[in-house]
């Protein structure tokens, strides 16, 4: 599910990305195209497996779903 999302958020991600690369790096316009358009969605995945290899969707469900987790694991 959090690639599925992430996957979603590249829209997003590629917008915000295109106006840091734009005006804080001051890159050409094709130059800030092309980069963002492979890191929108290459960079929002690594971020995700990342993620999930911290263990950050084991911290979530037994944080914030107890009763999912009991009867997940049994």
């Amino acid at each position: 599910m959090l690639r599925s999302f992430a996957v979603t958020l590249a829209a997003l991600a590629l917008r915000g990305e295109s106006y840091l690369m734009y005006y804080v790096f001051e890159t050409k316009p094709i130059e800030t195209y092309l980069t963002v358009t492979w890191l929108s969605w290459v960079g929002n995945l690594i971020l995700v497996e990342l993620l999930l290899e911290a263990g950050v969707g084991r911290y979530f469900l037994r944080e914030f779903m107890p009763e999912l987790r009991s009867k997940l694991v049994a």
